[in-house]
């Protein structure tokens, strides 16, 4: 398996990017939530889980668990203190890897689709065919 470095200046670009990412998704979610500090503070949550993940090389399994766990927690808390706010984040908070990226606008579709013939097994890209 292939390990992901990333230099101090991919760092610094990935986090200028998710900022633009950030203030996009603060318009987006408005109707949910109209506090963006809100959306604000789940964005830098899920951000530093990612940045956490690649940069301790932390698997894709553990990262998924501590979502699930972060949502049990502030659902936990939601129920002892009753805060209007608190349910809001729960709402809102990612559930999973997955959502995390989506909220976030993550793209990991960076494979190349390949089309093999059944015939010859030569593989070809999408655009040849």
């Amino acid at each position: 398996m292939d390990a992901e470095f990333w230099s101090s200046d991919d760092v610094k670009s990935q986090l200028q990017n998710l900022e633009k990412v950030a203030l996009n998704r603060m318009m987006s979610t408005s109707n949910k939530c109209k506090d963006s500090r809100l959306i604000e503070f789940i964005t830098f949550v899920c951000t530093f889980l990612l940045m956490w993940q690649t940069i301790f090389r932390v698997a894709d399994i553990a990262v998924q668990a501590l979502f699930i766990f972060f949502g049990v927690v502030l659902l936990k808390l939601n129920k002892l203190i009753n805060n209007g706010i608190l349910m809001t984040i729960v709402e809102i908070f990612p559930n999973s890897l997955v959502n995390a990226r989506k909220f976030l606008n993550i793209d990991r579709n960076d494979f190349h689709g390949m089309i093999v013939c059944p015939k010859c097994h030569s593989t070809y890209s999408y655009e040849d065919c």
